[in-house]
């Protein structure tokens, strides 16, 4: 799994043209198609074979659907990380009863964010 930036597509496919590794694949794109197939072109050019695509998607932000859907549409395998939200979300710290996390301040989270988890928050 590879991050930006692109200066290290020679050593990630030499990589893997000696085994080291048998997939290739890229993190966080900004929800942004264009960078993915960049990143898929510059491996191309260079004889190896982007495969995967690490997504930033969870239950609070959606906003890389498209990506999915397009990556999906290129044969590409993804990937969502972060899936249950922000680690304070899922930890139950913070939920829609207790949105400060029992610290004396403005809550981190709204409450438009904290309510669609409270099924989960209950299961803790």
């Amino acid at each position: 799994r590879m991050h930006f930036p692109f200066w290290v597509y020679d050593a990630v496919v030499e990589a893997y043209q000696k085994g080291l590794c048998s997939r290739i694949g890229i993190s966080h794109p900004n929800a942004d198609v264009k960078a993915v197939m960049q990143a898929k072109q510059e491996l191309e050019k260079r004889g190896a074979t982007l495969s995967c695509v690490f997504v930033n998607l969870s239950l609070l932000e959606r906003e890389a659907l498209q990506l999915v859907k397009d990556c999906r549409a290129e044969g590409l395998q993804v990937f969502a990380t972060n899936v249950l939200g922000p680690d304070e979300l899922a930890s139950g710290r913070y939920t829609a009863a207790n949105p400060t996390g029992g610290e004396i301040s403005v809550p981190r989270f709204t409450l438009s964010q904290l309510m669609p988890l409270r099924p989960l928050h209950q299961a803790l």
